[in-house]
């Protein structure tokens, strides 16, 4: 389970945006530049891998056994791990104008809350949540990319 976390994480990030990531950087003034390459580049993406290290220390915690109920500390770090990572990811986003990034946002209020499902339940159903909720902001946002736009009426014409 925490494999196919780890999995939507990545797909998540790399949903297409690289390329867009590589022209906004390219468009923008060097001053710009210079500030998306400390803020998306360097901080945010050291707010997602500060994430990826509290999953990981989550994980640690509930591998021994996914069937018992985790001890709060893994709980708790599964899921701000996931919502950490979010979080970062989404400011990356939003910085580079990449699209929106209220989905993750808010996906990543949801993951926090899970830790209330690690707490009382075995720590399979917290890791499902988990995944769950990835999955549904990967499908959101791929049907969003995918929804026809409406075309604008030019009244000039």
């Amino acid at each position: 389970m925490s494999v196919a976390i780890v999995a939507a994480l990545w797909w998540c990030y790399f949903a297409g945006d690289d390329e867009r990531a590589g022209l906004r950087m390219t468009e923008a003034s060097s001053r710009r530049r210079s500030t998306l390459a400390l803020t998306a580049f360097a901080l945010d993406h050291y707010v997602m891998i500060l994430g990826l290290v509290l999953l990981a220390a989550g994980v640690r915690f509930v591998t021994g056994d996914v069937f018992a109920v985790a001890p709060a500390a893994g709980a708790w770090l599964l899921a701000f791990g996931v919502a950490l990572y979010l979080v970062g990811d989404a400011r990356y986003r939003q910085e580079l104008a990449l699209g929106p990034a209220l989905i993750r946002y808010l996906a990543a209020l949801v993951c926090a809350a899970t830790g209330l499902i690690g707490l009382a339940v075995a720590s399979l159903w917290q890791l499902l949540a988990l995944l769950i909720v990835l999955v549904v902001v990967i499908a959101g946002e791929a049907a969003r990319a995918k929804s026809p736009t409406i075309p604008s009426i030019d009244p000039v014409s």
